[in-house]
């Protein structure tokens, strides 16, 4: 199955040439890894998947819809991605705060 493109990855849009533009560059960053590599997003396409898929569709499927209905769909994929991945980083936190307080050496 192919992954299904995120309306919004996060990612800052290429600013292209602005001559006399003052400079806007922030601190530099590392470059992401590939969302192959990168096991939240590994995560999140699984969770946009699991949505589509609850759904009776796919990101197959998907592609054949008219535009606004795709991004439509896409963007409530991507806001239910978001959300169980926050639901999870809440769950991590509290199983190490109660964990990380017990261990004492």
């Amino acid at each position: 199955m192919a992954p299904v493109p995120r309306p919004d990855d996060g990612r800052p849009a290429d600013s292209g040439d602005r001559k006399g533009a003052p400079d806007q560059s922030g601190p530099v960053r590392a470059p992401l890894p590939p969302p192959s590599q990168d096991p939240e997003a590994q995560l999140e396409q699984a969770l946009i998947d699991e949505f589509l898929r609850l759904r009776g569709h796919d990101a197959t499927s998907v592609e054949r819809f008219p535009a606004d209905e795709r991004l439509r769909l896409l963007q409530g994929a991507s806001a239910y991605a978001a959300g169980k991945l926050a639901e999870i980083e809440a769950r991590a936190r509290y199983v190490h705060e109660l964990h990380g307080s017990d261990q004492r050496s």
